[in-house]
């Protein structure tokens, strides 16, 4: 088996590197941890609580103790809006209040389980989370367009191209 633990989790992407996963026993209990497809994690265990889409995973995977695996209702909820719901800023802001101590702050099953969101029908769901891959998408290809610019800049700028040299 593999464990899946939130060091593992790329913040900027969401995405997993599965080969890098670390092996762990396989325990009988660990079996209800095992990952699906469309499976949620939600770090409970942490400061910054954010949560991940789980898509196609492969086989034999766990989560880790700082994880809660939320799976939703077919039909009902969409994992991608779930997701997006739990990252949005006013949800993420709602959910860290239910967070409790302080060395290590911790969502309880319980509190997990009380916490509402709002469910809008299964088409607004999906017209939520594509608009929002699509700002994801606008914001990649101006950070991309940005550090092409400041390379051209400074290409231009440099004292070595032609335009700056002297003839004689």
């Amino acid at each position: 088996m593999r464990l899946l633990q939130a060091s593992d989790v790329r913040a900027e992407s969401k995405s997993i590197d599965w080969q890098a996963l670390a092996f762990c026993e396989p325990k009988p209990a660990a079996m209800r941890s095992e990952l699906r497809h469309d499976d949620v994690l939600l770090t409970v265990r942490t400061t910054a609580p954010r949560a991940v889409h789980i898509e196609h995973p492969p086989e034999g995977v766990v989560a880790g103790s700082p994880f809660a695996i939320l799976r939703p209702r077919v039909g009902q909820i969409d994992p991608a809006y779930l997701c997006w719901v739990l990252n949005s800023p006013a949800v993420n802001q709602r959910l860290r209040a239910c967070f409790r101590g302080s060395a290590m702050p911790f969502l309880s099953p319980k509190d997990l389980a009380q916490f509402e969101i709002p469910v809008p029908s299964m088409g607004r769901q999906n017209l939520l989370t594509r608009a929002d891959g699509l700002r994801q998408r606008v914001m990649q290809l101006a950070q991309r367009m940005d550090a092409a610019t400041v390379q051209l800049l400074e290409a231009m700028a440099s004292p070595i191209s032609s335009s700056s040299r002297k003839t004689s």
